[in-house]
């Protein structure tokens, strides 16, 4: 079986990778073979939501002979997770699986 779509990728604007621009990362995937790369950076929070649109506008001035989708990983988040992440005491990417800033009290 050839495998010619992957639809995984993150850019640089996704919180766990930042392994480089777009157009490095497009022709990183047709090395192998990949005919329809597509972008997914996540959306964690609101409070990433610039990194999400600064990742659409790097999308849009791609420059590719091949076919790229652009979406996004989304993930769900409490009210709580919210606070803490509006208080400083975690990162834009939310609580679970991610570190937690220490607070003094």
């Amino acid at each position: 079986m050839r495998i010619t779509l992957e639809l995984h990728l993150h850019s640089r604007h996704s919180c766990d990778t930042r392994k480089g621009t777009m157009e490095q990362l497009t022709i990183q995937a047709a090395a192998p073979g990949i005919e329809k790369p597509g972008f997914a950076d996540h959306l964690h929070t609101p409070f990433n939501l610039p990194d999400l649109f600064a990742s659409r506008e790097e999308f849009l001035s791609l420059r590719t002979t091949l076919k790229v989708h652009f979406g996004c990983e989304v993930s769900c988040v409490s009210q709580w997770e919210l606070d803490e992440i509006a208080a400083g005491r975690a990162t834009t990417s939310g609580i679970r699986g991610y570190s937690v800033n220490a607070v003094e009290d």
